[in-house]
């Protein structure tokens, strides 16, 4: 039922609900209600449902965390949220990729991910965390000339 609130963005069916109580943040498949809201690009659900208690840093079936959502989404507002509620930015996925590298991948040399890859670093990402084929999201942005991300993790 949560989920298909969040689906709709009803804010006021989904405020009741969590008044009532949650029993479930992560359906059968291992997607929580916050990976969902942060795919739907709906902060102010996803801070409903971070303030009703949805763990942070569950993992999807690919291992994702929200910082990894709003890595891609480039969400750096609610990003910062999270990692203030204990997000953590060393989970790496099931490819051994932490948020950061999913932020600079994301960027694809436009600049638009510049602010999420400082707020990373800011927070204690680290730079040379190499995934499981051995790269690093330093090592990615020099190799694919990505220069405004690659100052940024400078």
């Amino acid at each position: 039922m949560i989920f298909d609130l969040i689906e709709k963005k009803d804010k006021p069916g989904l405020k009741n609900a969590i008044s009532r109580g949650i029993e479930a943040w992560v359906d059968n498949y291992g997607y929580s209600a916050l990976h969902l809201a942060l795919s739907k690009s709906d902060d102010e659900i996803a801070i409903m449902i971070i303030e009703a208690g949805c763990d942070v840093n569950l993992q999807d079936s690919k291992g994702q965390t929200a910082l990894h959502y709003c890595a891609f989404y480039n969400k750096h507002e609610i990003a910062k949220f999270i990692i203030e509620q204990g997000g953590d930015l060393s989970i790496a996925d099931s490819f051994g990729n932490e948020p950061l590298w999913t932020a600079v991948m994301s960027d694809k040399g436009f600049g638009t991910h510049v602010e999420i890859v400082t707020l990373f670093i800011n927070a204690g990402a680290n730079p040379n965390h190499a995934n499981k084929v051995n790269k690093t999201p330093m090592m990615a942005a020099k190799e694919l000339e990505y220069d405004e991300v690659l100052a940024a993790l400078l």
